[in-house]
């Protein structure tokens, strides 16, 4: 089956309305799903009707390599502030890194680190399409946790969604959790996620948390 450009980009947003249509909605809300969905069943149940059985046995063929083209396509990752001097730190002080992401890719969240030359900074990842869950569903930050090694009250969480970073961390007793501004969380949500509870600490940037953790 051949299609045209304009018929793969109707392909393309077609399953990308069906896969926010299958989370189901804004973090907390009602019908969210915390099940991080693979690349087969983005590929093979979203696109389903669209498609005859060989082309959709193709797109099951590529799901991984469509899934990271995918990731690549939707946004260009720019380093935030003060991100290499705190990797940088921990590195010289030997505290271990884990990323935890709610990510369709895990492997294009890697490559986003390798680009800026901080890969090796990390000692392990735990992405949602990797681990089947996301945050704040506690089981990808218990793998966190087996991943660094450290018991949880020892542990910082630095984030920058109040559900679900502060909330899912807190669940898991993470004994500090750090949110910082200039991600989607709005000032009132990070000073209500202070007042809840669900944070410990908020920073302008992530270089404030060497400071924060001396």
């Amino acid at each position: 089956m051949e299609i045209t450009v304009d018929e793969a980009l109707h392909l393309v947003r077609t399953a990308h309305g069906r896969y926010k249509a299958h989370k189901g909605g804004a973090p907390g809300a009602p019908g969210e799903t915390l099940d991080e969905v693979t690349p087969r069943q983005y590929w093979g149940e979203f696109t389903r009707d669209l498609v005859d059985a060989q082309a959709r046995e193709a797109l099951l063929a590529e799901a991984e390599e469509l899934q990271l083209a995918l990731y690549r396509s939707k946004s260009r990752k720019t380093l935030r502030p003060g991100v290499t001097t705190l990797l940088e730190r921990c590195a010289a002080t030997s505290v271990p890194v884990i990323v935890v992401s709610n990510t369709i890719n895990g492997r294009g969240v890697r490559e986003v680190f390798a680009r800026h030359g901080l890969a090796d900074r990390i000692a392990g990842w735990a992405c949602s399409d990797e681990v089947g869950l996301k945050k704040p569903h506690a089981e990808i930050f218990t793998v966190a946790l087996r991943m660094a090694g450290v018991p949880a009250e020892q542990t910082a969480m630095l984030g920058d969604k109040p559900f679900n970073d502060g909330l899912g961390a807190r669940e898991v007793g993470i004994g500090r959790r750090i949110l910082t501004r200039g991600g989607s969380g709005t000032e009132d949500e990070l000073q209500d996620a202070l007042a809840e509870g669900w944070a410990t600490d908020v920073v302008d940037h992530p270089g404030q948390v060497v400071d924060l953790l001396g």
